[in-house]
């Protein structure tokens, strides 16, 4: 993540139907521009639309009036009004932001040298993030997470769509995830809570120039191992 300070607002890029926009920042230093995305309505899976939803919109109004004091509808009132920007370049989807976002990283090189022969580690939350299951954790003090076993259980179910620059949910694929989760954990995903701080073991996996991770869940091993002494 860069911190890039003070930049100037200059231009507000709303779509046809008023839903969303794109908060235009320029670094003056570079004359490069830094797009802040805010969107007021919520995705449905059953539909596979965006949706107005009044939880979602009144979201975006409170961050916009914290950080900008202004809402959606007069956002152009903030041109000229400088903030920091946050840059997540190095992420799965990179993105900006007005405000730091507790988000995971992605393993590199280093990480895939260092921990080769995987690492054990206790899982810190659990989320769907609409294409995906994400089993988060931390590997010294730093968030990452995985959709994959060591055993190839997938729990990821979007589709990439060129034509949109981003994942949508499969039907099948979204069933098949709950399932392989119900399979690892022997627990539904609604009952994801009660394995906050549950062991599993990291090991990083490399695909093409690609690095991500794999994770067995060894709580449920380890509770095996103890039944057959």
């Amino acid at each position: 993540m860069i911190i890039k300070q003070n930049l100037e607002l200059i231009e507000i890029k709303r779509n046809d139907k008023n839903t969303n926009a794109d908060l235009i920042f320029l670094d003056l230093e570079t004359n490069k521009t830094y797009s802040v995305h805010m969107n007021r309505q919520k995705w449905n899976k059953k539909t596979e639309k965006f949706e107005d939803d009044e939880e979602k919109a009144t979201k975006v109004d409170n961050l916009l009036t914290q950080e900008l004091g202004v809402t959606f509808e007069n956002l152009e009132t903030a041109i000229g009004e400088t903030h920091d920007i946050y840059v997540y370049e190095d992420k799965e989807r990179p993105f900006n932001s007005l405000f730091e976002v507790n988000e995971v990283s992605k393993p590199d090189e280093l990480f895939f040298k260092k921990y080769r022969g995987g690492i054990e580690t206790t899982i810190d939350e659990i989320e769907d993030t609409g294409d995906r299951i994400r089993i988060i954790f931390k590997v010294e003090s730093t968030r990452y997470y995985s959709s994959i076993t060591i055993d190839k259980d997938k729990l990821r179910y979007g589709d990439w769509i060129n034509s949109r620059n981003q994942f949508l949910p499969n039907a099948l694929l979204e069933k098949k995830a709950y399932q392989n989760f119900q399979k690892i954990f022997n627990l539904s995903f609604e009952r994801k809570d009660e394995l906050i701080n549950h062991k599993i073991k990291i090991y990083p996996a490399q695909a093409g120039k690609n690095y991500y991770l794999e994770f067995e869940y060894i709580e449920a091993i380890e509770a095996i191992n103890e039944r057959n002494e």
